[in-house]
């Protein structure tokens, strides 16, 4: 009863759910967007989780570690020895990001490479390798490793790990060229990185408007992969990560509005950006733009705008229907138990 209850209470409030405001676009003019301007910005500043979680999280892997290999070792049937196997070099894997993720590089990189040798292929491995390797300062073995994980993994396309890729890229050229963030673009997206503000891109054309698009999508894996390495470094100095930050805030500024982009410019001066005044400059640029919209962050529409008045009284109707037969139920169950 109650999951039917909570079931029904989602579905009456969610026409209420989801609202729309008016931001700010590059041009100055007001934009709808949804959601709210720091959600972004909260995603990313997300408390890593205390060493104590991961410590727990370790010690429940190596019981199942422990156990697992027991089973195998008195396991006789060829089958299930296959099945135990793959589950003991999974749960290896897990007890390895544990131990990254508790700043013990070292150990996990053995663990493994172990693993590596005895079980090669898993693309997973491979892009923890990476990790390892990234964190002990060499970019070079990290981009080979995260390139093995890219070719054993058929999926990656769609995944975040093309960013990474370009991380380890960058710290490779920053190495050769000290400079070489101050020209180039760290995401390897369509970007002005030396303009003092971001520049307006008009959609008047498909070129254009394409171009917007892919900038939007390619944010939500910079996004994502930004918090992972924010979660795992624990550093506030690494002028490439505050590099893809900005990049982060300028794709916000294009792709959506600028009340989305102001507050992560922040992030990036804070992980040392290497020229800080520039992007000082770009988020009084979205100030002064927000500034001028005197309907900034005011309410557009909600979800149920969407809908016609028919529809909405239909989901109105439906939803009272629903609510007489649960009531009826109730009382009729109420009664039974009273006799």
């Amino acid at each position: 009863m109650l999951k039917f209850f909570i079931i029904l209470l989602f579905s009456c409030t969610l026409l209420h759910a989801d609202d729309w405001y008016y931001g700010t676009g590059l041009d100055g003019e007001k934009k709808e967007f949804h959601g709210s301007e720091n959600m972004h910005y909260r995603f990313l500043t997300a408390p890593a989780r205390k060493g104590d979680y991961w410590e727990r999280k370790l010690a429940k892997f190596e019981v199942q570690v422990a156990d697992v290999a027991k089973r195998l070792k008195s396991e006789t049937d060829q089958k299930k020895k296959y099945v135990l196997s793959d589950d003991l070099q999974k749960l290896r894997n897990n007890r390895a990001r544990c131990l990254i993720l508790l700043g013990r590089v070292s150990e996990a990189k053995k663990l493994l490479l172990d693993i590596e040798k005895k079980f090669p292929g898993e693309s997973t491995i491979a892009e923890n390798l990476a990790t390892c390797y990234d964190l002990e300062g060499k970019p070079v073995k990290a981009l080979a490793w995260i390139n093995k994980a890219g070719e054993r993994n058929s999926m990656s396309i769609y995944s975040n790990l093309w960013v990474y890729k370009k991380i380890l890229e960058a710290r490779i050229k920053v190495k050769e060229d000290k400079d070489y963030l101050s020209t180039n673009a760290v995401s390897g997206q369509d970007l002005d990185v030396t303009s003092a503000e971001v520049p307006f891109i008009e959609v008047k054309s498909m070129e254009h408007w394409s171009r917007r698009f892919k900038l939007g999508s390619a944010a939500k894996h910079i996004r994502e992969q930004i918090q992972q390495r924010l979660q795992i470094e624990k550093t506030e100095k690494d002028p490439v990560i505050a590099c893809l930050i900005e990049e982060l805030a300028s794709m916000y500024a294009i792709s959506e509005v600028c009340e989305i982009a102001e507050p992560v410019y922040d992030l990036a001066i804070k992980y040392g950006h290497p020229r800080p005044e520039m992007v000082k400059s770009r988020k009084a640029q979205m100030q002064r733009l927000i500034s001028s919209n005197k309907e900034s962050m005011s309410y557009s529409r909600s979800f149920a705008d969407n809908f016609s008045q028919s529809t909405k009284i239909l989901i109105a109707a439906v939803s009272a229907l629903l609510l007489l037969i649960l009531f009826a139920w109730w009382n009729s169950e109420r009664k039974g138990r009273a006799q």
